[in-house]
């Protein structure tokens, strides 16, 4: 739903276009390299979500939402939502800590502390898009974006828990 929903912002483009807008979003739900980004698109072309033109002067085409793909959309957004949407999110780090006894206490420590480091910068640039998209006057991408913030601060916090609960049970 993630290419749907960036045609229906962004409007048409190419296969490159909305991977490089994938990549900038901050997502993370999304890494890829160009050749994956095709088979994508052909696939919603195939499934009549997205229509491809061509582009005069150019050999690859324009992506557009079609109708089709705009319905389909608008239901993932609205209610009722299915049981399993409602998960946490996939954190590998939360995953990693599962098995954290394996680590010394030192390492243990380096754990948490590149961790921590990782999502501070996350933290940063999720910011920075915010700021961008205030600037711009996109307040749904701000509200949207903002989710992510907030994300990344309860993470960090779960971190400072986890370091916290960990350090004292050495003790």
């Amino acid at each position: 739903m993630g290419a749907l929903s960036i045609l229906h912002k962004e409007g048409p483009m190419t296969a490159y276009a909305l991977m490089r807008a994938f990549a900038e979003s901050g997502a993370g739900y999304y890494r890829s390299r160009a050749s994956s980004v095709y088979p994508l698109v052909a696939r919603l072309t195939e499934s009549g979500l997205v229509v491809g033109e061509a582009v005069t002067g150019r050999a690859d085409k324009s992506y557009r939402l079609s109708p089709a793909g705009s319905a389909e959309l608008k239901a993932w957004v609205s209610p009722p939502f299915a049981p399993e949407d409602f998960v946490c999110g996939l954190d590998l780090f939360r995953a990693r800590a599962h098995s954290i006894d394996l680590l010394a206490p030192d390492e243990q420590e380096a754990f948490f502390h590149s961790v921590s480091d990782g999502l501070e910068e996350l933290l940063e640039k999720l910011e920075e898009l915010v700021r961008a998209y205030r600037a711009k006057g996109d307040e749904v991408y701000v509200v949207a974006s903002m989710g992510a913030v907030f994300e990344t601060r309860a993470r960090l916090q779960w971190v400072r828990f986890a370091r916290e609960s960990l350090g004292a049970a050495r003790e």
